[in-house]
């Protein structure tokens, strides 16, 4: 079986990447079950524009300004939530990534 391949998904980085103030746009969630169903309930889906709002002194947690709101997340759930600096994503694809979705 071949491997589906997204050219969105070739640039991404992890949300702990990026520093104040800057942005990108929502690439993937590859975190656990229950913090991805929350992230997703709150409308953290692929294409949309997410920006690092204040690194706490000692690193942790990161707030993060989405859809008129503000989240902080632990450096490590960070780590597994994928941004990328150019919009893409649309209403075909939720942000899953390739392992959550084929139940790997």
């Amino acid at each position: 079986m071949q491997q589906r391949t997204d050219p969105y998904n070739e640039k991404k980085r992890p949300l702990t990447k990026l520093s104040e103030g800057e942005g990108g746009w929502l690439c993937t969630i590859e975190t656990t079950h229950p913090l991805y169903e929350r992230l997703i309930d709150l409308g953290w889906t692929r294409g949309t524009p997410i920006r690092c709002e204040l690194v706490s002194p000692l690193g942790d947690p990161i707030a993060y300004a989405i859809r008129g709101g503000v989240i902080a997340l632990r450096r490590q759930d960070a780590r597994e939530i994928f941004v990328n600096d150019e919009k893409g994503g649309g209403n075909e694809y939720d942000g899953r990534s390739e392992r959550q979705s084929t139940g790997a």
